[in-house]
């Protein structure tokens, strides 16, 4: 078998959810070539007790290479939820090292604060550094073990990173010894130099041996006397256009290889345009990676090529820009083993290697049975195997024999498991909703009457349709018409919503109830074709080192009647950890938005405002064609004193407005997921919600 007859076999997992982080590290570790055969020799000592150590052996032995051709059904051996199981089982193992749990958190993370500690958690060692490419300074790595720097929290179902100084770590470049694992983190970023100056004032590695070897960023270094070779790399995507991704340059028998988790219809080029409905992951892309000189490129998911960049246009055009020469990179350097060259490894030895780690038992490898005495268990021997009773399914789904889990009954059928004939089906009771709803018989969700008419899931004639009656307020409070939500009654009175009898004390039957009065702000534009930018943005900052943990962007691009919503997160440190969320919809859908809608208001009051502060504003600049400065509020807090302040700045962006103003407006059902999508990211409860914005509106008048 050819070199790559055995790297074309390889089985590529599938990225499921916002984890490409993660999938890159993981293929890093375990599939690329060197650091794969020192996982192999480390896992003859893992606890298999355990159930992530036997998730992570099974995937180390049994999913690294397919049988078949192109096409192969040993992809059906990933799960969709293969590496969901593998984070939840690493948040239970030490959710202090890895606090990313799928059940509780959404959006990303970096790569960076997992590969380390995993390596460590599988009996490898490792030292991490980081090198800032823009000034050439080196730094003996915050997230090594000795610093013990790195705290979570979980905010809004996102992690929030916070980093602990230390200014008592002398880096002695004596008193270390070589790991099996050396991982450089490259940065392109002036303010890594600041922050570790700032805090970590004794990391930074002068000139010496161990600064030219590793800022030499050669594919063969030394370190502490040990030759170590360059074997990955994880690279984030260079341009924060829009969202951020990470993928993984690896290292199979000489050659160079691209990772990216994304599916495609189909493995065979030929087919992607066909109508094949099953999705699997593109097959390692061959490409010859160079960390010191390297092109543009995007990733063509369609024929599962590296399709390169070649000239301005086409750069700016591309959301995902990579680049294996510049940018955010991780390069994995292993040490090299003493009489053994991995590079000119026959295909024969790596088949040996993985065959004599041992393997849990499968149906297709039989071995004879021992008797064995378990809690709740009888012994048994042979085919005395006493098999568990079928699993019971609840009302409307049936056992999957091949998953042993209980699916809807739809599902069953379109996979064959069971045949639907006549009334044979078992039918789940129609689902009731409450009074003003109906069901949608698409999504089997519960939705309003008015949507329900605006999809043509019913007709609204005359009064056929039900109106729900009016709320009802409790003393003190009135119904705000434009929300309908029960107010207080002073905010009533400051709304224009009701009026106040004289000097009287207020009162719910004092109260004199009017149309609902549009609030106007003066630097509001009234003009409904005119052209309006804002931006609120809210920044979570340590104020003493002036270092960001987290950003929070919120654009509006409103276009007379219509508005483009744009929402960014992200660590000004890092890349940006979420993927980007924007819609273009109706004016009149964002004003129903109780969330956006606050937001939106916000931002309007840093309009005309004086730029003061500038850490928070641009000036003089070269405003570049399709680019704007946006007036744009900050509000800023400082995590650990928990201090808010407002400041008025603007922002630099770029935004096609001709484009926009011809683009058509998002759907119904496009809109309701975006909302469900915002809710799920950043909803918080109403009270809280209004408490929040409360403070920010008195913030942002003190301007």
């Amino acid at each position: 078998m050819t070199n790559s007859g055995i790297c074309s076999r390889i089985l590529t997992p599938k990225q499921v959810g916002p984890i490409c982080w993660f999938m890159a590290a993981f293929v890093a570790m375990f599939y690329s070539q060197r650091s794969r055969r020192k996982l192999l020799n480390a896992s003859k000592h893992w606890n298999t007790k355990k159930d992530l150590f036997t998730l992570l052996k099974q995937v180390l032995d049994d999913k690294y290479l397919k049988t078949a051709s192109r096409e192969s059904g040993d992809y059906k051996m990933f799960s969709d939820n293969t590496f969901a199981m593998i984070l939840e089982l690493l948040y239970k193992e030490n959710n202090k090292a890895f606090p990313y749990n799928p059940k509780t958190t959404s959006g990303g993370f970096n790569s960076e604060y997992y590969i380390g500690k995993l390596y460590k958690l599988l009996n490898i060692d490792y030292k991490i550094f980081d090198y800032n490419v823009s000034d050439k300074h080196l730094f003996y790595s915050y997230l090594n073990d000795e610093l013990n720097s790195m705290e979570y929290r979980i905010v809004r179902k996102n992690i929030r990173t916070l980093v602990n100084g230390n200014r008592n770590f002398h880096y002695v470049d004596e008193n270390m010894t070589a790991p099996p694992v050396l991982l450089v983190i490259a940065h392109d970023n002036k303010e890594f130099t600041k922050f570790y100056k700032n805090i970590f004032p004794n990391t930074i590695i002068n000139d010496g041996d161990t600064k030219k070897n590793i800022t030499s960023l050669s594919e063969n270094i030394y370190y502490r006397g040990a030759e170590y070779n360059l074997d990955s790399v994880i690279l984030s995507n260079w341009n924060k256009r829009k969202t951020g991704h990470a993928i993984a340059g690896i290292t199979c028998k000489k050659n160079k290889f691209v990772y990216n988790g994304w599916t495609r219809t189909s493995m065979d080029p030929q087919m992607a345009n066909t109508g094949i409905t099953r999705k699997i992951p593109c097959e390692l892309m061959k490409y010859g990676w160079n960390i010191k000189k390297h092109n543009d490129f995007c990733l063509n998911t369609k024929t599962c090529i590296p399709d390169i960049l070649k000239t301005k246009n086409e750069i700016k055009q591309a959301d995902l820009c990579f680049n294996f020469s510049k940018g955010r990179r991780i390069l994995v350097y292993i040490q090299k083993d003493v009489g053994v060259e991995t590079s000119i490894e026959k295909d024969n030895d790596i088949l040996r290697l993985s065959k004599t780690i041992h393997r849990p038992d499968t149906p297709n490898s039989p071995k004879k049975s021992k008797t064995k005495k378990a809690k709740g268990k009888v012994a048994v021997k042979g085919k005395d195997i006493v098999k568990k009773s079928p699993k019971k399914c609840e009302d409307g789904k049936v056992l999957n024999p091949a998953t042993g889990r209980c699916i809807l009954l739809k599902n069953a059928i379109a996979k064959g498991i069971i045949k639907g004939k006549g009334n044979d089906v078992v039918k789940k009771s129609p689902k009731k909703c409450e009074d003003g709803k109906v069901l949608n018989p698409a999504t089997g969700r519960c939705i309003l009457l008015k949507n329900a008419i605006v999809k043509g899931i019913i007709k609204g004639k005359g009064n056929d349709v039900v109106k729900k009656s009016p709320k009802k307020c409790e003393d003190g409070k009135v119904l705000n018409p434009a929300t309908g939500r029960c107010i207080l009654l002073k905010n009533a009175i400051a709304k224009g919503i009701a009026k106040a009898k004289g000097d009287v004390a207020v009162k719910s039957k004092d109260i004199v109830k009017k149309s609902p009065k549009k609030l106007v702000y003066k630097h509001q534009v009234t003009d409904k074709n005119a052209v309006q930018l804002s931006v609120f943005t809210y920044i979570s900052k340590d104020l003493n080192f002036r270092t960001t943990a987290y950003y929070n962007e919120i654009i509006f691009v409103k276009l007379g009647n219509k508005v483009y919503i744009e929402i960014i997160e992200g660590d000004e440190l890092e890349a940006p950890v979420n993927e980007m969320l924007d819609i273009l919809m109706p004016y009149d859908e964002l004003m129903k938005n109780k969330y956006l809608k606050k937001y939106y208001e916000l931002s309007l009051m840093a309009i005309g405002k004086p730029n003061i502060d500038t850490n928070y504003y641009r000036e003089n600049v070269n405003i570049q064609n399709n680019h704007h400065l946006i007036d744009t509020l900050y509000i800023v807090e400082d995590p650990l004193t928990k201090t808010k302040f407002a400041k008025k700045g603007n922002s630099y962006r770029h935004f096609n407005l001709a484009k926009l103003k011809k683009m058509t407006v998002a759907d119904a059902y496009s809109i309701e997921e975006f909302n469900a999508e915002y809710n799920i990211r950043f909803g918080v409860d109403d009270k809280t919600f209004e408490d929040v914005i409360a403070k920010y509106t008195a913030l942002a008048n003190e301007l």
